[in-house]
């Protein structure tokens, strides 16, 4: 996948380890959170986003590696130096970095993995320490680099893209100047993927991609849909009976094989902090509710209690508050 902009273009970010995450953005349809990582002097960032086109589309923006030299963008060289197959690469990419600072320079591997059991793509980013390739003069390199692509389906028209990095930029560049710029380009990066799905080079290679295929065969299969489902929902909710009962309700299927992904797009919420869990949980139930009964007032003082949001996320027994609320509300 296209490591690009989205990566190195302000030398920055964060993936997995122990810790909370605290969304520090929320706009334009995208979520910013961060991190401290122990033992790292930068901070770990993870963006949740919605981009507006088919996964196979977003896949072949990503994998486009030349694609990093886009217009304004302060990569000044990108390309691929090795590729065994389709979903392994390694790519070199130099950054202009104003000074008083240097250039920098990353060579990145790439693992691509297809996780159909949850309709995603999930592609693991990682530095070669030692890379054989000649660095421009009095560049530095870039060593301490871990990100991760996921790229799940929403629906044909709706894909969900969490960036999680990790780059300390190193040199002579100092910590809080790369957090700051870290988080400042969470929604520039977003835009950036955004604005490149929509252009005819893009769509026009999705079109023939096996992951096109793959997309439509999946959707096909129903019962492939339902496992997506509801193992996304497991993720989110460890209360078997409530994953049970949303996925009873057809709108929940339906949202991703016909409908507008919407139901996706909040699940995505589950990448996040957890205050963006519980909204995720608020408006599942909701959902879930509206089916059965109009009382709205008694909807939103059920989905607005933090104590049924709190016990729903730690464990079995939230699917009997719903079950009890269901029997004394006024039936629609």
């Amino acid at each position: 996948m296209r490591c690009a902009g989205l990566i190195v273009t302000a030398l920055l970010a964060a993936p997995a380890s122990p810790g909370e995450w605290e969304r520090f953005v929320q706009e334009d349809g995208v979520s910013g959170y961060a991190r401290a990582v122990p033992g790292s002097r930068v901070l770990e960032l993870r963006s949740v986003a919605v981009v507006d086109a088919p996964i196979e589309v977003v896949g072949a923006v990503l994998r486009d590696v030349a694609g990093l030299k886009r217009p304004g963008s302060s990569c000044y060289e990108a390309r691929v130096l090795e590729q065994p197959d389709r979903d392994h690469y390694t790519f070199y990419a130099a950054y202009d970095v104003p000074g008083p600072f240097h250039d920098r320079v990353a060579v990145v591997s790439v693992a691509n993995r297809y996780d159909l059991d949850h309709g995603r793509v999930v592609a693991d980013l990682r530095a070669v320490p030692a890379p054989k390739v000649a660095l421009p003069r009095g560049a530095v390199l870039i060593r301490d680099f871990e990100a991760q692509f996921v790229v799940e389906y929403l629906s044909r028209e709706k894909t969900g893209v969490v960036y999680t990095s990790r780059i300390d930029p190193a040199g002579n560049i100092p910590a809080f100047l790369a957090n700051y710029a870290a988080r400042d380009s969470v929604l520039e990066n977003a835009r950036v993927l955004r604005a490149a799905a929509r252009k005819p080079e893009y769509v026009s290679a999705a079109a023939s991609s096996p992951d096109a295929a793959l997309a439509e065969r999946i959707v096909g299969d129903r019962d492939a849909v339902r496992r997506i489902v509801g193992n996304r929902l497991r993720a989110l909710i460890p209360d078997p009976a409530l994953v049970a009962r949303l996925l009873a309700e057809p709108a929940v299927i339906d949202s991703f094989v016909s409908g507008d992904g919407k139901v996706g797009a909040v699940l995505l919420l589950g990448w996040g902090s957890a205050e963006s869990r519980r909204e995720a949980i608020a408006l599942l139930l909701r959902n879930l509710l509206e089916a059965h009964t109009a009382d709205l007032a008694a909807i939103d003082r059920f989905v607005g209690s933090r104590p049924v949001l709190d016990r729903i996320l730690s464990g079995p027994g939230g699917d009997d508050d719903v079950a009890t609320f269901l029997a004394s509300a006024r039936p629609r």
